[in-house]
């Protein structure tokens, strides 16, 4: 059973969240209005958070420290009205697991709780869409072309973008997870990025048109590794 705290500032949204929940026989979801409301379930256990939240960035930051605090071990999903790429490089900054737009769909919100119980990043096709064709690198310049990178390189980082860790990437190639890292930091050095999500979004905007073919997932998924 997955304990879940649903934690919002917009009444119609969780009756729609509510709606998709109460289906699910492996979620177990309690449910609180941003602040006061949240003090009620301060003892109990939740492995992950929802967070529906307005544009007020510093309110949202403050709700976030605010939940942090009262659950240390929780994972955080981050749902946003009209999100942009900028709210997806603020919720990654943040440590959020998930961050989706309220008008996501059931799938992708049942997709992102899975991600976030198991420890991985989830981000849905229409951020990766949208960052496809922004910069995601650390302002040292523009993207590389995708014949910079070896034909291992991209097909590590291939595997990558789909979100497959470093063990999984190493048995589905058949070398050593020492040789996996060695790809990924010559990889970081080439695209001039400096972690693995922002690899994987520049996998979507560069691979799209290399040999392997389109590029365009339904979800992607990240696994947060500490020791890329």
């Amino acid at each position: 059973m997955l304990n879940i705290l649903v934690t919002y500032e917009k009444p119609s949204w969780q009756r729609s969240i509510q709606h998709i929940l109460s289906r699910q026989r492996y979620v177990n979801a309690s449910y609180a209005a941003l602040g006061p409301g949240e003090k009620k379930h301060a003892r109990d256990k939740f492995e992950v958070i929802i967070l529906q939240s307005g544009p007020n960035k510093a309110r949202l930051r403050d709700s976030l420290a605010s939940l942090r605090k009262r659950f240390p071990s929780a994972r955080i999903v981050l749902i946003l009205e009209n999100l942009g790429i900028s709210d997806f490089s603020f919720g990654h900054s943040m440590g959020i697991s998930a961050i989706l737009d309220e008008s996501a769909g059931p799938d992708q919100i049942l997709a992102s709780l899975e991600a976030a119980s198991r420890g991985d990043l989830y981000v849905a096709a229409p951020i990766l869409k949208r960052a496809a064709s922004q910069h995601v690198g650390d302002g040292q310049g523009g993207f590389l072309p995708p014949d910079e990178l070896s034909d291992r390189e991209l097909e590590v980082l291939s595997l990558v973008a789909r979100g497959l860790s470093n063990r999984a990437i190493a048995e589905t190639l058949y070398i050593s997870e020492k040789t996996v890292k060695n790809h990924l930091y010559s990889i970081f050095r080439k695209i001039g990025v400096s972690d693995r999500t922002k690899a994987a979004l520049y996998a979507v905007k560069s691979l799209s048109s290399h040999k392997y073919g389109p590029y365009a997932p339904l979800e992607v998924f990240y696994e947060l590794d500490e020791h890329q």
